[in-house]
């Protein structure tokens, strides 16, 4: 006995539908579900640690763009330990690797700075 093609061409417009709708669903509350603050807490905690660094964050927000997680910090200083040098951005985007996202870990596959300077202290 054949199947029933029929069927299964009635299904698929609903499949299909229903994956797209799902999607968008994901896009535009996933980023609403996840932890700003303790994903911001991780990834400064990352720079910190690589650099020596002391950085501090005025606001930070979640997106997902075509290529991936964004995270957004605007308002961001970053200070020497020393003190002598300090650097300063108007906006930060960092674009996040997901799947340690799953681990509660932060891994920054790239980064863009807006509004840079830097001033140096003797």
């Amino acid at each position: 006995m054949a199947p029933d093609l029929s069927l299964a061409r009635k299904r698929l417009p609903w499949i299909l539908g229903s994956a797209v709708v799902l999607l968008v669903a994901l896009v535009l509350v996933g980023p609403r579900l996840i932890p700003v603050d303790a994903l911001v807490a991780r990834a400064l905690h990352q720079v910190e640690e690589q650099s020596g660094y002391r950085v501090t964050v005025d606001d930070a927000s979640l997106a997902f763009t075509w290529k991936g997680l964004a995270l957004r910090l605007s308002g961001v200083d970053a200070v020497a330990p020393d003190t002598s040098l300090t650097a300063s951005a108007g906006t930060v985007d960092l674009l996040l690797a997901f799947g340690p996202l799953l681990r509660k870990e932060a891994e920054i596959r790239s980064y863009a700075v807006r509004d840079g300077g830097m001033t140096t202290r003797r």
